[in-house]
């Protein structure tokens, strides 16, 4: 209080040693007025700052920036503990009682996950710059462990595991290039850039086969590449369908599948070399006609004998594909199912089947649902999977867990076993 007291009796002492004259009194009035303001807001602000009992906030210590121009490579498996400052991947797991787990560790949205096609280790994209290889055997725990590396000043739009599942191919946003980083014991490692620029706009989904991955662009660019794992273009073909939506392989790597803005879905037929496997040349088998709009995602069932198309007019069209199509047979429409909840699946963006029980999920915004193949039946619902839009589905090759991908920097794990699809 003294000190505001002295503040006061130097302000006053200002103001009224001024000269005072007929012109200036004006001026010292309109200077009294502003200094007693000035002067009540100093009291107001010495009054607040001394009965103030809350203890001092505690400033955090800021990260040293690190140089993203190589990529860094985490040689030691890594897991994210509880204390780091809390972001979007802390949220409270879903009490969904398919829940599994959540593969944390991201600061930006997760852009894509993949399993591999032996095994249960899934990698892991995100916008933060980073890709993650978790752990298969950790998966299904509260901290899995995982190896990291950085991406340098671009991130991951897509990801797929290729070959024995130690090779990843992965799209960048920004420079549309694919890259494939190699799995050891102890690290993930770029081992390859292709030269070539993939597609003309970002590419959105990468399918990995043993001896391919299959690129496609969700934008105006309607090209199909398939490439080696070093970088050569193995076929090239443009579907003509505006835009296109989603590509599907087949779980034995002989078809895939385009879904497009046209409400035609094509399916192609990937052959290879009986020797080694490489990829001779595709062409295609047969068209999915019927749909009344445009198509947003493809799926093939785990026999290979069915395809399962969401059209944006909301129904889940299953269609019978195991035809003589080299003989000109048509694929057949055998059952079309209708959204049940209009509110919180209008349509099924993202579709996403088990390579080995008739089961495939469907997803729109943060929720899914789960279908039998075989009677189109619903059998599972999960609304608020994540917190904001899934974009990514990827299955285990024992089909007993499925991982989704979403904007609210989370990965989350589920289970999906046959005695849920039969139940």
């Amino acid at each position: 209080i003294n000190a505001e007291y002295r503040f006061r009796l130097h302000i006053y002492s200002a103001i009224f040693l001024l000269p005072v004259s007929a012109s200036s009194v004006m001026i010292q009035v309109v200077i009294a007025l502003l200094v007693v303001g000035i002067t009540l807001i100093a009291i107001y602000s010495m009054r607040g700052s001394t009965s103030s009992t809350s203890k001092p906030v505690e400033e955090k210590p800021v990260a040293e920036k690190k140089d993203k121009s190589k990529s860094e490579v985490s040689q030691v498996p890594k897991t994210k503990s509880s204390a780091k400052s809390k972001s979007k991947s802390t949220v409270a797991a879903p009490k969904h009682h398919l829940y599994v787990s959540t593969l944390k560790g991201f600061s930006d949205e997760v852009t894509a996950v993949s399993f591999a096609p032996r095994g249960r280790n899934v990698a892991v994209a995100s916008k933060d710059r980073t890709l993650r290889v978790f752990s298969g055997s950790t998966i299904t725990t509260k901290e899995a462990k995982y190896y990291r590396v950085n991406t340098g000043f671009d991130y991951p739009s897509a990801i797929s595991f290729m070959g024995d599942g130690k090779e990843i191919a992965v799209a960048m946003q920004e420079s549309r290039k694919i890259s494939i980083y190699h799995l050891t014991s102890n690290a993930v490692q770029l081992a390859n850039q292709f030269a070539e620029t993939a597609h003309k706009q970002t590419v959105r989904w990468l399918k990995g086969g043993a001896k391919f991955v299959a690129s496609c662009s969700e934008e105006n660019d309607t090209t199909i590449r398939f490439w080696s794992a070093q970088g050569a273009v193995l076929s090239s073909f443009d579907t003509n369908q505006v835009r296109n939506n989603f590509i599907g392989l087949s779980h034995d790597e002989r078809f895939l599948a385009i879904a497009a803005w046209t409400s035609d879905v094509k399916i192609y037929e990937i052959k290879t070399n009986k020797a080694d496997g490489t990829v001779q040349k595709v062409t295609k088998a047969v068209d999915l006609k019927g749909h009344k709009t445009g198509v947003a995602s493809v799926a093939f069932s785990h026999d290979i004998k069915t395809a399962i198309t969401s059209c944006k007019n909301g129904t889940l069209n299953f269609w019978k594909i195991d035809v003589r199509y080299e003989m000109g047979e048509d694929a057949k429409l055998i059952r079309s199912e209708s959204t049940q909840d209009g509110t919180h699946f209008p349509y099924w963006s993202l579709l996403c089947a088990s390579p080995t029980a008739p089961l495939v999920v469907g997803t729109f915004g943060p929720h899914l649902q789960i279908f039998n193949t075989t009677t189109g039946q619903l059998v599972e619902t999960v609304l608020d999977a994540h917190e904001s839009e899934i974009v990514d589905i990827s299955f285990s090759s024992d089909g007993q867990l499925f991982a989704t991908a979403g904007r609210d920097n989370r990965a989350n794990v589920w289970r999906a076993s046959a005695e849920v699809v039969l139940a």
